[in-house]
């Protein structure tokens, strides 16, 4: 996926939602892993998400 490490907010901002909103779909996605969440090595405050390999293969 071209657009795979998004962070919560460049998400909201692609999918048109509220940040809180994202945030609870992003919890529920992890819980059942789908996606994951990998702390940004540049930047430590922002946090990229990503589809695991359970979805992507």
């Amino acid at each position: 996926m071209d657009q795979d490490g998004l962070t919560q907010k460049e998400l909201s901002d692609l999918v048109g939602t509220m940040e809180p909103t994202t945030l609870s779909a992003i919890a529920s996605m992890e819980q059942r892993g789908i996606v994951a969440r990998v702390r940004n090595a540049a930047d430590k405050r922002k946090i990229n998400i990503f589809l695991t390999l359970t979805v992507t293969s």
